[in-house]
């Protein structure tokens, strides 16, 4: 025989349990944007594709038209300038996905004819299809000598003098840090890694062990008492980061 408790469950309850209704807050609609394709156009063009901000509609739709018409410009280019496979991997790059890679980069400098230095970190990477951008920034200083002349007191004598230092690369570059352009002073990059697009690492036995010391040393990485693999592994973990 079932007890009274047994039972209790099938009778009709006197009292209900009303949970608590949370209200549900509207998530932020923020519209996610490419960073290095915006700060590139804005450089280039002077025009703001946002027109109200990031979080607008209006600028994905902006960005994505902007990024078609570049995309039909690219497939116009001859197989002497993009190597076909490259062209279709750098047209689905700029037409799909949400943020263009280095490698894409690299395809709008040569369809802008322009020189950029691209720089994240401890790398720095070459990017060279244009002629002279902009000068670079000199400093001037203005000296003056004053000494005696007989019979006319002083004489003032103004000389300018052009500071250019000496430049390891051109002065023609834009200068490209992770996803904004800059004014740097093209020598403080002498002591960074530069990375090829093509070849961004060979295989581990192309290299002998002073020479993965030496790119540690530039990528700010320990090498002292590492094996040649360690060595190899933790600068091949460095570049697959770059987004190439």
């Amino acid at each position: 025989m079932l007890s009274i408790a047994e039972y209790k469950p099938f009778f009709i309850k006197n009292t209900f349990n009303i949970p608590d209704n949370k209200p549900k807050y509207k998530k932020k609609n923020v519209i996610e944007y490419d960073p290095i394709f915006y700060a590139f156009f804005y450089e280039l063009n002077n025009y703001d594709i946002t027109h109200i901000n990031f979080t607008s509609i209006n600028y994905k739709t902006n960005e994505k038209q902007e990024k078609i018409k570049i995309a039909v410009e690219i497939e116009k280019m001859g197989k002497e300038k993009i190597k076909p496979k490259d062209k279709d991997d750098i047209i689905q790059n700029i037409m799909y996905d949400t943020r263009i890679n280095l490698k894409t980069l690299n395809a709008l400098c040569l369809f802008y004819k322009i020189n950029l230095l691209y720089i994240k970190d401890n790398i720095f990477i070459k990017m060279c299809y244009g002629e002279k951008i902009k000068e670079q920034k000199l400093e001037t200083e203005t000296k003056t000598e004053t000494g005696a002349v007989s019979g006319s007191g002083t004489e003032t004598k103004t000389e300018t003098v052009s500071d250019k230092g000496s430049e390891s690369f051109d002065s023609n570059y834009l200068v490209m840090d992770t996803n904004r352009f800059v004014d740097l002073d093209l020598n403080s990059i002498n002591s960074k890694y530069e990375v090829n697009l093509d070849k961004p690492l060979r295989c581990a036995s192309y290299y002998k062990i002073d020479d993965l010391k030496k790119i540690s040393l530039q990528l700010h990485l320990p090498f002292e008492h590492i094996k040649k693999q360690q060595l190899y592994a933790s600068i091949q973990n460095v570049l697959n980061k770059l987004n190439i």
